[in-house]
């Protein structure tokens, strides 16, 4: 089975006080996929806060970089909208391309509401994950 996970993380300035843990968490997934024999599994990761960051894409898990403090810096506002919409639909568009993944999932770790997006907006956003059947369930 293919899997690629698409991990959208907050790096806006209400994340500082949480980024050790984010990075824990995120390093902690990895080690945990590897571990549990996805390491051939892709991960896309993305940042946002006032812009959208990608900083890999379709990377397998094994050779996914490390989050550290110099990777992960916390400022700005939250786009949420803007990094959801952007990395699913440019997901969507290439692996549809590729023909790769079985099975796509996508985390998303924020600790606040949109409130800074530009591109997307919540409507849009609906209608996104609406026509391509797409459910979200939220982990609080």
């Amino acid at each position: 089975m293919n899997i690629e996970v698409l991990m959208i993380t907050d790096r806006s300035g209400s994340m500082e006080d949480v980024a050790d843990a984010v990075i824990r968490a995120h390093n902690g997934f990895i080690m945990d996929q590897v571990g549990a024999g996805r390491a051939s599994a892709l991960l896309t990761h993305v940042t946002f806060a006032d812009d959208v960051q990608e900083h890999y894409r379709a990377m397998t898990m094994l050779g996914a970089p490390q989050l550290t403090r110099q990777t992960y810096s916390c400022s700005g506002m939250t786009a949420l909208f803007d990094a959801m919409g952007t990395t699913i639909s440019d997901a969507k568009r290439r692996i549809e391309d590729e023909n790769w993944a079985d099975h796509v999932l996508c985390a998303i770790l924020t600790d606040g509401e949109e409130n800074a997006s530009v591109a997307w907006t919540e409507g849009r956003l609906l209608d996104l994950l609406d026509r391509n059947a797409v459910r979200l369930d939220a982990v609080q």
